[in-house]
């Protein structure tokens, strides 16, 4: 779910900003944001005729380990390859990760039709057959905005095998991320007693629908909101040089979507970005759509979108890893103390 600077790297200022307008700039990740010191193996599987698409398994050997149950990765976009997403290899280093680019980016295959539309069910229908093609029985998933409503889809039509489910920065109606860019765009611009000239900023064309013309938005905006890095690191400008096609892209892409029905006994962490413009307004709803037990959140602090990028060390912290387990103890934990203050109060009463 990118903005359409980010879509188009060319877009964004040249000359690096050391201070976001809302606190300091995380600190530069390493120059390459390469992945070291895991062995990995790539793979292509046709889901159906003349739809291949491309994987890649870091680990390969512990794949099929059900002790340590591998993390199955899903990337944002729609249709922003997994690229951005390879620093958690190094964060999450105890088992197999897996990696996907969805059908329309990435090394995957392209619609020969670009009018052909948008389909979340298809995304889904592609992951069920990429698990069967893995042969995993046992696994994590992690989801990655656009990524999370996969994710989210998929467990409403089977959760059989899937140990803990992570959302980062995922919403359940992404067109209230448009309300919200909005709002804080104005509420920066007070902030900084600063009014934009004509012109000045980007738009968010590509991901936000509207009647009316795109809202501009100003460079202090994609630089608190977006990604607070000073530059836009290699691991994200390759995945945006890989993008699909513009109408496959962004809010637009999906912007009837709405997340419906619940899910029950899955353990969930809901990461969300201190500055990220998918704001818990936009993700307050899982606690509706998630229950028994109800989501855990983590805030990541000085962190917009990109908090695998921003603060891998922090990111990391959050994932639930071979921590099912250690999930259901908090959630256990924090029930047993609700229904401890509520007999309390009850009997104080």
């Amino acid at each position: 779910m990118l903005p359409s600077h980010l879509i188009d790297s060319s877009l964004r200022k040249n000359e690096p900003q050391r201070h976001t307008r809302l606190g300091d700039a995380p600190p530069p990740p390493l120059p390459s944001l390469c992945v070291t010191g895991a062995m990995s193996r790539v793979g292509r599987f046709e889901v159906s005729p003349g739809i291949v698409l491309s994987y890649c398994v870091f680990r390969p050997r512990q794949l099929t380990d059900t002790r340590k149950a591998p993390l199955l990765v899903l990337h944002g976009g729609p249709s922003i390859p997994s690229n951005y997403l390879l620093p958690i290899v190094n964060g999450v280093i105890d088992r197999s990760i897996v990696y996907y680019d969805m059908w329309g980016c990435g090394k995957s295959s392209r619609p020969h039709n670009p009018k052909i539309p948008f389909s979340i069910d298809k995304m889904v229908e592609h992951f069920q057959l990429l698990i069967r093609h893995w042969k995993v029985t046992k696994f994590h998933l992690y989801g990655h905005s656009f990524g999370g409503i996969v994710a989210y889809e998929y467990l409403k039509k089977t959760s059989q095998g899937c140990l803990s489910l992570t959302l980062g920065g995922t919403p359940t109606t992404p067109s209230l991320i448009e309300e919200e860019c909005r709002r804080l765009d104005q509420e920066l611009s007070k902030t900084m007693g600063e009014t934009k000239a004509d012109g000045e900023g980007d738009e968010l064309g590509d991901q936000i629908p509207s009647k009316k013309t795109p809202h501009r938005f100003s460079d202090a905006f994609l630089q608190t909101h977006e990604c607070r890095l000073p530059e836009l690191p290699l691991a994200l400008t390759d995945a945006l040089a890989q993008a699909g096609p513009p109408s496959w892209r962004g809010i637009q892409a999906i912007a009837e979507y709405e997340a419906s029905e619940s899910l029950s006994e899955m353990p969930t962490m809901v990461l969300v970005g201190e500055f990220d413009f998918c704001t818990p307004a936009c993700t307050q709803g899982w606690n509706d759509r998630i229950q028994n037990p109800a989501p855990l959140y983590k805030t990541l602090k000085n962190c917009s979108h990109y908090g695998m990028l921003e603060d891998e060390a922090q990111h990391s912290s959050g994932m639930p890893r071979p921590q099912s387990n250690r999930m259901l103890k908090e959630h256990s934990a924090a029930i047993q103390y609700e229904s401890t203050t509520s007999n309390r109060s009850k009997n104080e009463g």
